[in-house]
């Protein structure tokens, strides 16, 4: 699996190390794995969710957050199901 697209992210303003945030993105996606419900191998994806970030230095942070996922083929081809998903993501940011 391949994707490549913009994440936007709105972290609410807090004078505390644990900073709560919102995140939206939007790609094209593109798969080698066989996929009833989308069967070109060509998709497009959206992701939307928060979390809180921790922030343990002036520039690290640990994050933990909650996405929910869509694939789908955006109604080029039918059948056009789609497959939803929803998963905890935990990780490590570094801000430049």
């Amino acid at each position: 699996m391949l994707t490549l697209g913009p994440v936007l992210r709105y972290s609410f303003p807090s004078r505390r190390r644990v900073t709560p945030f919102i995140e939206a993105a939007g790609s094209f996606f593109w798969t080698n794995a066989e996929m009833p419900e989308t069967p070109q191998r060509f998709t497009f994806t959206g992701a939307g969710g928060g979390g809180l970030s921790w922030k343990v230095g002036e520039r690290d942070a640990f994050e933990l957050s909650w996405r929910f996922h869509h694939i789908s083929n955006a109604g080029f081809t039918e059948p056009n199901i789609g497959v939803n998903s929803s998963f905890v993501v935990i990780g490590f940011a570094r801000s430049f």
